[in-house]
């Protein structure tokens, strides 16, 4: 799920106050407030929501944590696991965590900032250093964390492996691509299309890299920028894989300044030749979906669909892209990156790209 900005939307509820709640043991009745007076041993003494899952409560001693409600069995326990794997690796700052339990993660607040060229700049070298860090294996999860994660509401399966293309294929194209075909979002003909690019990969993954230690979802909603202009990252689905994909996510959903960030990124650790044609957006949107391997085939138009259902050419989209709504087809929402629309996770950047054939 992701959290988008640790600020109050502008059409945000109002706060509630329910009492000052001292720090105590949980409760059958256990709510954002008890959670927080139970991680920061503090009076925790008013709620205020940012989303559907996630809340701002404000302590006695001045302090503000960030609050959010686990969507799934161990998704709690993931995201601190990622947080906390991340923060090790001393490189891109992310929120400390102060607690959690199977229903609730206690999270430092970010200030709110605007994102600046210098902070991009800044963010490309610290996301090189982070992946440098590295993991034990591609698909390896973070210490403590499970083995079968989720990515927004779908299932996301670390499994150790070896071989990234190999890899990539099992546990991070397949498993989508058979959840569309089952859905009818792909026809039997375009699955088998997918199914034998899958094949090809080994000639597409460029060199061999060792296992990064990633994000893992790193979409625009979760950078978040301080008042200092420095980005922090959120709402993690940390695992080991390739470099790239992290980067790819960052192309996706456009990153501010993401010039200045990839220039921050090559000037700590340069990427591999042919690098851009595997993560930019007119060529592969997306690293680890099946909808980014069909964006490379001639015969398909890649579309995209913003929150409310309209229907865009994306930037930097090939020549002969239409954008005309197309109300027949059916929205492709094979991506664990994205999720229906409607919900929490990205309810002010829902998107995902849709592929049909022309």
């Amino acid at each position: 799920m992701a959290l988008g900005r640790y600020g109050a939307p502008v059409d945000a509820p109002p706060p509630t106050t329910l009492g000052a709640v001292p720090h105590g043991q949980p409760t059958a009745a256990d709510g954002p407030l008890d959670a927080a007076a139970r991680f920061t041993a503090a009076r925790a003494l008013r709620h205020r929501p940012l989303s559907g899952a996630v809340g701002a409560v404000d302590l006695d001693d001045g302090r503000t944590v960030v609050v959010k409600r686990g969507d799934g069995p161990d998704a709690v326990r993931a995201e601190a696991a990622g947080l906390r794997w991340l923060a090790r690796a001393g490189a891109v700052p992310v929120p400390a965590v102060h607690g959690h339990d199977e229903r609730w993660l206690v999270t430092n607040r970010v200030p709110d900032g605007r994102p600046s060229p210098q902070g991009a700049f800044r963010l490309g070298r610290e996301l090189a250093a982070l992946h440098a860090a590295g993991a034990p294996a591609f698909g390896a999860p973070p210490p403590g964390g499970p083995r079968e994660a989720s990515i927004g509401r779908a299932p996301l399966r670390n499994v150790p492996g070896d071989d990234w293309p190999a890899w990539y294929a099992e546990h991070r194209v397949l498993p989508y691509l058979r959840t569309a075909l089952d859905d009818g979002a792909l026809r039997p003909r375009e699955a088998a299309e997918l199914e034998r690019l899958c094949a090809r990969l080994p000639g597409l993954a460029g060199p061999a890299e060792p296992p990064a230690r990633l994000h893992g979802d790193l979409w625009n909603g979760n950078v978040l920028w301080d008042a200092g202009g420095r980005a922090w990252l959120t709402d993690p689905a940390a695992h080991g894989g390739h470099r790239e994909t992290d980067l790819a996510m960052l192309h996706l959903f456009g990153c501010p300044h993401l010039d200045r960030v990839l220039d921050g990124y090559q000037e700590e650790a340069p990427l591999a030749d042919g690098w851009h044609e595997r993560t930019g957006p007119s060529s592969s949107p997306c690293w680890c979906t099946p909808c980014s391997s069909a964006a490379r085939t001639p015969s398909r138009r890649s579309r995209w669909h913003g929150p409310r259902g309209e229907t865009r050419a994306p930037s930097g989209s090939r020549a002969g892209v239409s954008a005309r709504p197309d109300h027949r087809r059916r929205t492709t929402r094979c991506c664990p990156c994205s999720s229906a629309a409607g919900s929490s996770r990205n309810s002010s950047a829902s998107a995902c790209w849709s592929v049909r054939t022309g």
